[in-house]
């Protein structure tokens, strides 16, 4: 059965409005209201418990999409400093041979010329 007001979470207060009127009760009727109240409070909270799961699910996929993101931005990081490496190396060659040539060089210009 479908009630106008379960839109809105309140299908409890719409029971209690239309179907158990207040009246005369004996007290054992007191009690089953009561425990209908607790059973009510009971279907409430369930269904507010619902909509939080549902905002934690969804907060953790963006969770999960974030760390996916991290690990993917720190493998490219770890391929950018491994290249930076590889140029350091190059460069520490390079230099390498340019004193290397620059002491070559000095050394043809001494004999070329001598002084």
């Amino acid at each position: 059965m479908k009630f106008p007001c379960h839109q809105s979470g309140r299908t409890d207060r719409y029971l209690r409005r239309h179907y158990l009127k207040p009246s005369q009760k004996s007290p054992g009727e007191k009690r089953s209201t009561a425990e209908g109240d607790k059973i009510f409070e009971a279907l409430d909270m369930a269904e507010n418990l619902g909509v939080k799961v549902e905002a934690i699910l969804k907060k953790l996929e963006k969770l999960y999409v974030i760390e996916h993101q991290l690990k993917e931005v720190h493998v490219k990081v770890a391929n950018i400093e491994a290249s930076v490496s590889k140029l350091d190396s190059e460069v520490q060659v390079l230099t390498t041979r340019t004193t290397k040539q620059e002491t070559d060089v000095k050394e043809l210009e001494q004999l070329r010329f001598p002084i």
